[in-house]
């Protein structure tokens, strides 16, 4: 009866050294995800602080649940501290997705025109490397602009200035509305002065462009 009852105890101990185990892989897994989430949002939050953002303080009982883990990774409120720590990146998530989100939007707004223009500035050899800067900019914050912002993507949006000052540095205003007039369909014929043609003619793009006449009483679209 002594040997069943110690086979017994032995066969319950290792049940619940197997139950503990399994217990604290999936801790294990469940803390490596949450750290990953948290690095990303700490990084989003960094990178977006300097832009307005405001930081979000982390709860006082997930802190307080996280120390009494991390002392006891049995204790008996890990479920209830995972479930509110998931609660708090999901939000801090969101709310730094929308602020980013917020800031491409209006960023790509502002570059609205000018990357109509791409195409054309592109076949202007001077222009073509600022002309691809641009639309490589903008591709990109298209791509970002629904996930979390890392310090490239928002040194990728604080570029995109500079890239237009070069713009209206290396082509004069007269040229430059002329060029976005086109892109509303077509310029009215005053704007077609000495100056944007000679510059049209000098840079080799004279050729993409027409004088059609209009009916009179015909809508410009």
């Amino acid at each position: 009866m002594l040997e069943a009852q110690v086979a017994v105890d032995r066969a319950g101990q290792e049940k619940d050294s197997q139950d503990r185990f399994a217990t604290l892989t999936v801790l294990d897994a469940d803390l490596e995800s949450f750290h990953v989430r948290a690095q990303a949002a700490k990084t989003a939050a960094e990178a977006m602080r300097a832009r307005g953002w405001q930081t979000v303080a982390v709860p006082s009982k997930i802190v307080t649940g996280l120390d009494s883990l991390a002392r006891n990774p049995m204790h008996r409120s890990r479920n209830s501290t995972l479930r509110d720590l998931d609660a708090h990146l999901q939000s801090l998530e969101k709310d730094l997705q929308r602020f980013w989100t917020a800031l491409v939007n209006d960023r790509l707004g502002q570059l609205n025109e000018v990357l109509n223009l791409v195409q054309v500035l592109a076949a202007v050899p001077s222009l073509a490397d600022v002309a691809g800067k641009i639309d490589s900019a903008a591709s990109e914050l298209q791509r970002s602009r629904r996930a979390l912002p890392d310090e490239r993507s928002a040194a990728v949006l604080e570029q995109i200035p500079a890239m237009q000052e070069q713009l209206r540095t290396r082509v004069p205003q007269s040229v430059l509305n002329f060029l976005l007039a086109t892109t509303r369909v077509s310029a009215d014929l005053d704007m077609l002065t000495t100056e944007v043609i000679d510059w049209l003619k000098a840079n080799g793009i004279s050729a993409q462009f027409r004088v059609v006449a209009q009916k009179r009483g015909a809508q410009r679209g």
